[in-house]
């Protein structure tokens, strides 16, 4: 309840965050090619339209986003493959995003771990019109860090 409270907070005030991004909804990436591994819930091109699959994925050209494009979205390692999910964001005391934490592990959020990551290692990429977030990070190394722990942030 409180994550939804900051993520409405911030999107009311019109914070919008200044590093480069998408202003899109990020989505499950599309594969790169019928012989790519092809992501949990990846979007299919429709009958009547297909995709191209020889087009790269490149980083997205925005140069802001908002809280509501990041925050709860899938995070992909360089192959498009899922490594976890943005759950939260670490903002310091002059309204700048310090950290972004990951959730890595787990099933439906039983064992999940959180990871903090500098906000600015994340990036937003693109193609045909679709957005998601790209760590260069695998999900072994998430997993393998420190595990982050939130408490002491908590506001009272």
């Amino acid at each position: 309840m409180k994550k939804k409270t900051v993520v409405s907070a911030l999107l009311i005030s019109g914070f919008a965050l200044s590093v480069p991004g998408a202003a899109q909804t990020p989505t499950t990436p599309p594969p790169a090619s019928p012989s790519a591994p092809t992501a949990p819930n990846a979007a299919m091109p429709s009958p009547t339209a297909p995709m191209p699959t020889n087009s790269p994925a490149v980083p997205s050209t925005a140069t802001q986003w908002l809280a509501s494009n990041v925050y709860n979205q899938s995070v992909y390692d360089q192959n498009e493959q899922k490594i976890g999910d943005l759950t939260d964001l670490i903002i310091d005391k002059d309204g700048h995003i310090k950290s972004a934490i990951v959730g890595v592990g787990g099933f439906l959020g039983v064992g999940q771990k959180d990871v903090e990551i500098p906000f600015t290692d994340l990036r937003m990429m693109t193609r045909n019109g679709k957005n998601w977030l790209a760590l260069d990070r695998t999900k072994d190394q998430l997993q393998n860090a420190a595990t982050y722990d939130k408490s002491s942030l908590k506001l009272p």
